[in-house]
């Protein structure tokens, strides 16, 4: 069948409810539950959304989905690799970063990848271990939707970044402190200790600057969570970057 403009929503979601049922069933491979359909709401949300941004989500997802099964081909395979998949992950979009960064990336970190819009290119899997939110809700809403945290943290997050893209540095260690971060939707709005490492540049040639690598230590806070003040008093709510 011919897409048209019409249609060209619909065939999207359609790729992208595809792409979920296989993301579903790969980390349930290796442990993690998570549903894969696709909420009426979020359908709602979804075919919302101007076409290109529907389009791009649905190759996004597909891109990052086939990192993790390339991934999975290595004996024995581990989810918590992420040195690895950030090989893979750069490998597959054509780019480069410095050498040393893999070094710097331990197991079990949450490995991010950001364009300079900071829409996410990349996260790896092992982030739904930590996360309460089934895949379309993760999709379908921006993370300041998704999470509230206190907003000096935000703060602070956004003065790294833009330190970092105007600096010569290839790599910067982030000194933003420690934080709780609460999920604002979820069933048992479950709370993490997140603590954030580094942030990379991610070249595609000498002074090129095509996207950044954003790591992060996250804890599970289990369900004392919910009773945790944050640090401060202000609440974010205003920025889509993790």
């Amino acid at each position: 069948m011919e897409v048209t403009a019409q249609n060209q929503p619909i065939e999207a979601l359609e790729r992208l409810a595809t792409t979920l049922q296989e993301i579903s069933s790969f980390l349930s491979r290796h442990g993690i539950e998570k549903s894969g359909e696709i909420s009426p709401e979020n359908r709602e949300i979804f075919l919302s959304w101007p076409a290109e941004r529907l389009e791009k989500t649905a190759e996004t997802t597909n891109k990052i989905l086939q990192v993790h099964l390339e991934a999975e081909q290595r004996v024995p395979f581990d989810i918590d690799d992420c040195s690895h998949l950030l090989h893979l992950a750069v490998k597959s979009m054509g780019l480069s970063i410095d050498s040393s960064f893999y070094e710097r990336v331990s197991r079990s970190d949450i490995v991010e990848i950001y364009g300079h819009d900071h829409v996410q290119i990349f996260r790896s899997f092992n982030f739904f271990r930590i996360c309460s939110y089934d895949l379309d809700d993760v999709l379908s809403h921006q993370w300041f939707e998704l999470y509230e945290r206190d907003e000096s943290i935000t703060n602070a997050l956004l003065e790294t970044w833009y330190e970092h893209v105007g600096s010569s540095r290839a790599v910067t260690q982030m000194n933003v402190a420690p934080h709780v971060m609460r999920e604002r939707f979820s069933k048992n709005r479950n709370a993490v200790f997140m603590k954030f490492k580094y942030i990379a540049t991610i070249f595609s040639g000498p002074g090129s600057k095509d996207a950044l690598i954003v790591t992060s230590d996250v804890q599970p806070l289990g369900d004392d969570g919910a009773e945790i003040e944050f640090i401060g008093s202000k609440r974010s709510a205003g920025h889509s970057l993790t």
